[in-house]
């Protein structure tokens, strides 16, 4: 009989530009992710410093994995770019960020999802 074991659960590490995780190099933030299905993410537990414009890289890096939909919980008050928050159902309050497949070229931009923007070099303050 055959076997396969499904990947469920991930670590999203986040870095400086020039920094990577092959390098050991120390990243700006870290977060939990869980893969319940292969399209689907939920990402809990972030901490550190997690910028819109690392974001891009995130939706990036999980469009690049096949996810096309994200849940992540925020403190009460806090906001999550490029998504919207949940009003019903058992995940109210989770933020649902919607994640587009890659584009052909990997130097084009993933939109916001709201407005349309190009999201690869909108500078913001931290979240």
């Amino acid at each position: 009989m055959p076997t396969h074991i499904q990947s469920l659960l991930g670590l999203l590490r986040n870095y400086e530009d020039g920094r990577s995780f092959e390098a050991w190099d120390p990243y700006l933030a870290v977060g939990t992710v869980v893969m319940p299905t292969p399209k689907l993410a939920f990402i809990m537990g972030v901490h550190g410093e997690l910028h819109r414009r690392h974001l891009v890289d995130v939706r990036r890096a999980l469009s690049d994995i096949g996810v096309r939909i994200a849940y992540i919980w925020r403190a009460p008050g806090h906001r999550m770019p490029y998504a919207t928050q949940v009003q019903s159902g058992p995940l109210k309050g989770a933020w649902e960020m919607k994640i587009p497949p890659r584009a052909v070229s990997p130097q084009e931009p993933l939109k916001c999802p709201r407005c349309g923007h190009d999201t690869s070099s909108t500078p913001t303050p931290p979240l």
